[in-house]
């Protein structure tokens, strides 16, 4: 009876963990072949919330006009984000361009 009762509090238990991490899990990103390998950012030593908050932090910062942000800890990606914003090609003004990692930039 004990071993049942230990075995249904250590199944809430790891219920809670796994559910508290999924509430600061960011979104998991999609393995590309572009030769990079992806990983949690918890898995290298990173802090989810501090990791999941830069995307939030750089969409307020309209002035500035991020286009994307790309985390890579210890050769790995682990988080990636992109904006919609203003880009110029050239001279030429495109306009505010939804930007993703396909999106070639002028550097």
């Amino acid at each position: 009876m004990r071993l049942m009762a230990s075995a249904a509090v250590c199944a809430l238990f790891f219920t809670a963990v796994a559910g508290a991490e999924a509430s600061v899990d960011c979104g998991a990103l999609a393995a590309m072949s572009d030769g990079w390998s992806v990983s949690p950012s918890a898995q290298q030593g990173l802090d989810p919330q501090l990791i999941c908050s830069i995307g939030p932090a750089l969409a307020k910062l309209t002035a500035a006009d991020p286009h994307g942000v790309v985390v890579i800890r210890h050769g790995v990606l682990v988080y990636e984000q992109y904006f919609a914003g203003e880009d110029v090609r050239g001279w030429t003004s495109l306009g505010v361009v939804p930007h993703d990692a396909n999106t070639l930039h002028n550097i």
